[in-house]
């Protein structure tokens, strides 16, 4: 929102939405705003999520063989925005030895994912469900 001597004088604001591509910009009366700031606040906060979320769906992938997880995060080149959901048997000494060699960590136990019983990717123990893999920045 624009604010200066002039607008004020004027009693009309420009507000611009940043999270559109291209950028919104709307002139509103100050009568208005009260009832339309919150109004275009909701709709950032569930377009910024909505964006978020397709990132997050489309590049999480699930892995089930070591040499395919240390695959997708071996890359030293390029910035790695990916996630990987796997197996872990709950080991610390496990999740310490993938931070070392990839700087990867344990990022979340997601709850939307139902459980499902496997084998550790780095063991081949008993795994309650598949945790989420990432690199942290």
């Amino acid at each position: 929102m624009e604010v200066g001597l002039r607008e004020i004088e004027a009693g009309e604001f420009a507000l611009a939405r940043r999270d559109k591509i291209p950028q919104e910009k709307i002139q509103v009366k100050f009568e208005a705003l009260s009832h339309l700031v919150p109004q275009l606040l909701n709709e950032i906060q569930d377009n910024l999520y909505h964006k978020a979320k397709q990132f997050r769906d489309a590049h999480t992938l699930k892995i089930d063989r070591l040499s395919d997880f240390y695959d997708f995060f071996a890359d030293k080149e390029e910035i790695h925005g990916g996630f990987a959901l796997c197996h872990w048997n709950e080991d610390p000494a496990i999740e310490a030895k993938v931070k070392e060699d990839l700087n990867v960590t344990i990022r979340c136990i997601p709850l939307d994912v139902p459980s499902e019983p496997g084998s550790c990717l780095f063991t081949g123990q008993k795994s309650p469900r598949r945790v989420l893999f990432a690199k942290a920045y």
